[in-house]
């Protein structure tokens, strides 16, 4: 896997370039190239689950601010789950609002688009009738700027089967939530991690458990990395070195690493873009509302 500061290094390598200036420029392009990547193969990658409770007589509730694209959104009662239809007309929403209706079986959802980048609210029809309903929001949500350098403080015991990580001399926070976690010790297994939560400043606990040999005292480094396919996390990179020498005005550097971020890219979307999705794009704001106190908050759990 190729983590966030391998990509730097490897930009500053390429290019023999590791002015402060340069360095702002390959993290911003990077980051810029992954959200495209994101955006053109689809962000099954980056997919979350949200929930709410629903309000009596209240309509509409708010939109996670990760949300890109909605996938699916149901409705629990009394431990059923009940599916909502996406109502994508204006037109026909409003028909349908003309007449006030109450139910804890909403049918149908319409997304009401906001201004600017993000603004969006979901309405449920008919409105829910009671509290403490549980609305699931399955969908594809955009990701943070890569922005944070390796953390290699301390050392860690890792124990075989189980996905406890104790640290010592560390200070874990739960910023680390999300990010990889690697011994670096040469007889450990030398495989990526993701860590699903920081327990205190000296425990993380991995999303899958440790296959190595139980070790203790090893050395090992935590760090970000862009959420792809491990054969495209070298096109952010691409990309970056592609603008990189743009701005140089070496045409023939340019055109090399355009030429292999485009085929990556189309590789990469006959791999890994078939997987079905909702085609609706959607527009987002923060959480937080005097309008609508009950509404999607923005900690996702990755599906």
């Amino acid at each position: 896997m190729l983590v966030w500061d391998d990509s730097i290094t490897n930009c500053q390598d390429i290019t023999s370039d590791s002015s402060a200036a340069s360095l702002a420029f390959f993290k911003r392009m990077m980051n810029t190239g992954y959200k495209e990547l994101l955006a053109r193969i689809g962000r099954t990658y980056t997919q979350n689950i949200q929930t709410a409770d629903t309000v009596d007589s209240q309509q509409y509730y708010q939109c996670p601010p990760d949300l890109v694209k909605i996938r699916s959104i149901t409705v629990t009662v009394d431990s059923v789950v009940y599916p909502v239809i996406e109502e994508p007309d204006q037109e026909i929403w409003d028909i349908l609002n003309m007449n006030t209706q109450e139910s804890d079986r909403p049918s149908k959802f319409f997304v009401r688009e906001g201004f600017g980048v993000r603004g969006s609210e979901i309405g449920l029809y008919p409105t829910p009738s009671s509290d403490g309903n549980t609305i699931t929001l399955r969908y594809e949500s955009s990701d943070k700027d890569m922005a944070i350098d390796a953390y290699e403080e301390g050392t860690i015991t890792l124990t075989n089967g189980s996905t406890t990580i104790t640290g010592a001399g560390t200070t874990y926070t739960n910023a680390m939530e999300g990010r990889y976690l690697k011994s670096t010790d040469t007889t450990s297994d030398g495989q990526w991690y993701r860590i699903a939560t920081q327990s205190s400043s000296l425990i993380v606990l991995l999303e899958n458990v440790y296959e190595g040999e139980t070790k203790a005292g090893a050395a090992y480094q935590i760090s970000e990395a862009f959420a792809l396919p491990e054969e495209m996390q070298i096109l952010p990179i691409y990309y970056a070195l592609w603008h990189y020498y743009s701005m140089k005005r070496d045409k023939d550097s340019r055109q090399e690493y355009k030429y292999l971020y485009e085929l990556g890219l189309k590789q990469g979307q006959a791999r890994h873009g078939s997987k079905a999705k909702s085609t609706i794009l959607r527009k987002t704001k923060p959480g937080g509302s005097a309008s609508y106190p009950s509404y999607f908050p923005t900690g996702g759990v990755s599906s």
